[in-house]
């Protein structure tokens, strides 16, 4: 399933779309967001932090989604 799909299923609409990349190229990470991803997340140096990222996306509701993801380097937020 593509990012872009998932405006056409609506059993995914409400489901965030995280992008994980090893890209931080600023046109991937609009092209991601064009096509309609919740996040992009640059893949983190360490197995910490990126345990710290999943647990952040996985532990509320996607209306805070950002909010919660706001404080680490690796995501981008538009």
């Amino acid at each position: 399933l593509l990012v872009d799909d998932t405006d056409d299923a609506p059993a995914f609409r409400d489901i965030p779309a995280v992008i994980y990349s090893t890209s931080s190229a600023q046109h991937d990470i609009d092209t991601a967001y064009e096509l309609g991803a919740s996040l992009f997340v640059t893949k983190p140096d360490n197995m910490e932090e990126l345990s710290q990222i999943i647990f952040a996306v996985g532990s509320g509701p996607p209306d805070n989604l950002k909010d919660r993801l706001k404080d680490f380097d690796n995501v981008k937020i538009t």
